[in-house]
């Protein structure tokens, strides 16, 4: 319904010449097309979008088009483009949301690097700002990027207290990954205090 959806406003904007709303659309295409892991139409897209982007009239958009050409590289495991990608995303960046997206997805980017410390601090700081502009839809998915984070860098308790301390708002959301991320940070405290059984019913789950 999405994909239909966003193929609907996308030839209404090709009849009216809409050239900012073809780039915005092409992404959001782009993005639903990544999630469903359909990679060749996704990369498609992301040329003709990129061609929007050259055009005159498109005076935004660069940098959610960067942060999901991004999220592609480091689904691919090219951790230097998907770096290099979510960079130039923040330097593109008008907006708050924008550039909040952009910089916790950047702090995943170098923990993949080796880099997890710097990564928090840069998520973190997302979550920090977002919350105080109640921002749910960046500081719950940040939040759940710190989870990850703390746990890789064998902070299980910090991150269980993170994972306890959204995970009232978040079924109210509908975010469905933080399920996943909260039964792989209680397998690694799990399989911290040595508790095998433990750990594989959260993998199981």
């Amino acid at each position: 319904a999405l994909l239909e959806h966003t193929r609907m406003g996308l030839r209404l904007a090709e009849e009216l010449g809409a050239q900012q709303m073809i780039t915005f659309l092409l992404t959001y295409q782009m993005r639903a097309e990544l999630t469903m892991g359909q990679l060749d139409a996704m990369w498609e897209h992301s040329q003709a979008a990129l061609k929007a982007l050259s055009e005159p009239q498109s005076n935004g958009g660069r940098c959610f088009y960067l942060t999901i050409r991004g999220d592609l590289y480091r689904l691919l495991s090219n951790i230097p483009l998907a770096i290099s990608n979510y960079q130039e995303a923040l330097a593109a960046g008008r907006f708050k949301w924008d550039t909040f997206s952009a910089q916790y997805r950047l702090g995943l980017a170098l923990a993949d690097a080796g880099r997890e410390e710097e990564g928090l601090r840069l998520v973190e700081d997302v979550v920090e700002q977002a919350k105080r502009l109640e921002m749910a839809h960046i500081y719950i998915p940040a939040e759940n990027a710190r989870a990850l984070l703390l746990t890789r860098l064998g902070r299980i308790d910090e991150a269980l207290k993170v994972v306890y301390a959204w995970k009232s708002r978040v079924y109210n959301r509908h975010y469905l990954n933080t399920g996943v991320v909260e039964d792989w940070v209680m397998n690694q405290e799990a399989r911290q205090r040595g508790d095998r059984v433990a750990a594989l019913l959260y993998i199981e789950s």
